[in-house]
């Protein structure tokens, strides 16, 4: 079952405003009234709020002032957010100076439980016609370039496993979907740490690079895309050197490793 567009849960939505009014008092704290107050809800629902992230350690309240503060559990909390969001960062400034000088759109997904990846950021040039990206697209193993970064992240028999347990869609004419010659492209993906689609997915091209974890798992996926007249054949190469050096820098600069190899096996 999924939640109708633009749902909230209300008490999810408090929670979350009583947190961001803590944190912008710089450790002064407030009391039950001054919450209520700037988040616009009654004391009897902020009294219950604050209780049960009391009990969570997510707020304290200081017994001799009767202020709340934000409480201890944050902390690992927010440093494992900051370690997500710095590659994240990272990449974005890659995809902005990428987009910038070669005119093609580039786009930077998330990867999802390792399987898929979604569309979290994008640049786009400044002049001139450009493939257009749409923040919150998902892409699966089978997706074009996007699809051969993922399969090459995985250990080779789970990619194997997963390659020949599906059956390859075919998007295009041109979309690889003999699980040999996919599973092959793959390794010349590891290989040379970049993955490339020529109209596979759709009439557009794409290249696409990995930035990875500490353990070389892929965190985030870098993929430029242009139309066919734009990134031709003769420019996917050089491209996919540029993404899989940008995408290296980025691995490197935030902990992560430099080559796909190292993915367990």
């Amino acid at each position: 079952m999924s939640a109708a567009p633009g749902y909230r849960v209300p008490a999810v939505v408090a929670a979350v405003r009583a947190l961001d009014a803590l944190a912008a008092l710089n450790g002064a704290g407030a009391t039950l009234s001054e919450v209520a107050r700037t988040i616009e809800r009654s004391k009897s629902t902020v009294f219950n709020l604050l209780v049960t992230l009391e009990d969570e350690g997510l707020v304290f309240r200081d017994p001799g002032t009767r202020r709340y503060h934000l409480g201890a559990r944050l902390v690992p909390l927010g440093a494992a957010a900051a370690r997500e969001a710095r590659p994240l960062a990272a990449a974005l400034a890659r995809a902005r100076e990428i987009a910038a000088v070669e005119g093609l759109s580039v786009a930077v997904a998330q990867v999802v439980g390792g399987t898929a990846a979604q569309v979290v950021e994008s640049a786009t040039p400044t002049r001139g016609l450009h493939v257009g990206i749409t923040i919150g697209d998902r892409f699966g193993i089978f997706d074009g370039a996007i699809g051969k970064s993922l399969l090459a992240g995985m250990a080779p028999a789970d990619c194997e496993r997963m390659v020949r347990g599906g059956a390859p869609p075919a998007h295009t004419e041109r979309t690889l979907t003999d699980t040999d010659a996919l599973l092959a492209e793959v390794e010349r993906v590891r290989a040379c740490g970049w993955a490339a689609s020529v109209g596979e997915l759709n009439e557009n091209n794409a290249v696409s690079a990995s930035v990875l974890g500490s353990l070389g798992e892929p965190l985030l996926i870098l993929v430029a895309l242009g139309f066919a007249s734009q990134l031709s054949g003769e420019r996917i190469a050089p491209m996919g050197e540029r993404l899989r050096e940008a995408t290296e820098s980025v691995s490197i600069e935030t902990g992560g490793v430099a080559a796909a190899g190292g993915v367990p096996a």
